[in-house]
């Protein structure tokens, strides 16, 4: 989902409820994939 869909969805529910400071930090946010899979395995082991 794209910001602006996000904001506008957000804008529908609660009026007002993100202001120009959150906008102009959600414009410039990019995902760092920090949660990609690796290949299964190095999983978790509890000994």
């Amino acid at each position: 989902m794209k910001y602006e869909d996000a904001v506008e969805l957000i804008r529908q529910k609660r009026r007002g409820a993100i202001n120009a400071k959150q906008l102009a930090y959600l414009q410039k946010y990019r995902p760092k994939s920090r949660l990609k899979a690796h290949n299964g395995f190095k999983q978790c082991c509890i000994q």
